[in-house]
């Protein structure tokens, strides 16, 4: 009797969960897009910090010079050598170099003679080129396509809701504002954003980075851009800016 009872009240509630996920999937909007989030990775380290400067690489550099082959005297000469030469140069203002007497190395007064790494700043930053990807090297940039004077994302309007599928749709997006392009790789099949929009519709974005090449538009785009995310304030309304501030990152 107890396995009965046990047996109707399980059915019962495997009812109660099949009712439940089928009210949830036969949810339908008015329309669905999808569009593709196509991003350019950085391809170079930001410039550093100050305190990156005054103190990180000073640290780093101790701590390599402490697990290095050299002996404790070789050690101390080398910091006694370096020592000298930055009280050298902060009370003379002249060059001031030593040598460690194991690899006959040269050794620099960061005071007097600091490296400098090249700027990474480009001709495309100084323009203000926002079709080049030569611009904004340390920062990710995503892709802005002007269709109909509107700027977006490459978007597939009127996704088939019964059988369509989000991912594919994003990138025959893609591909539909597109006369070439390089390697593309799309990070998920599942949506990274959802923007609903009026009288119910809902625009589902989808991930992708440009593994390498170039964009180039076909004639349905009027205009496109790279653009930084601080700068999506110039180009989308401000409701989808905050949106986006939530899954991108």
């Amino acid at each position: 009797m107890l396995r009965r009872v046990a047996g109707v009240v399980g059915q019962s509630v495997l009812a109660a969960r099949a009712a439940r996920t089928s009210s949830v999937c036969s949810v339908r909007w008015a329309s669905v897009s999808a569009g593709t989030v196509l991003e350019r990775y950085p391809t170079t380290l930001p410039p550093l910090s100050e305190w990156e400067r005054e103190v990180y690489l000073p640290f780093h550099r101790q701590v390599e010079l402490e697990k290095s082959m050299l002996s404790y005297e070789e050690y101390t000469e080398l910091l006694e050598k370096e020592e000298a030469a930055r009280q050298a140069a902060k009370n003379k203002g002249k060059k001031a170099k030593g040598q460690a007497s194991a690899g006959r190395r040269e050794v620099r007064s960061e005071e007097e003679d600091p490296f400098v790494p090249a700027s990474v700043e480009t001709e495309a930053d100084v323009a203000g080129d926002t079709k080049s990807l030569q611009r904004a090297l340390a920062e990710k940039l995503y892709l802005l396509v002007k269709t109909d004077g509107k700027w977006s994302w490459p978007m597939q309007s009127d996704v088939n809701q019964e059988t369509g599928s989000i991912r594919e749709a994003a990138e025959a997006g893609l591909e539909g504002v597109t006369k070439n392009i390089g390697l593309v790789h799309f990070v998920s099949n599942c949506p990274s954003c959802v923007i609903p929009g009026a009288n119910d519709d809902k625009t589902f974005l989808v991930r992708a980075i440009l593994v390498n090449g170039e964009f180039e538009p076909n004639s349905t785009v009027e205009d496109y851009a790279w653009v930084r995310h601080s700068e999506f304030g110039s180009f989308l309304p401000k409701e989808t800016v905050d949106t986006l501030s939530k899954a991108l990152y």
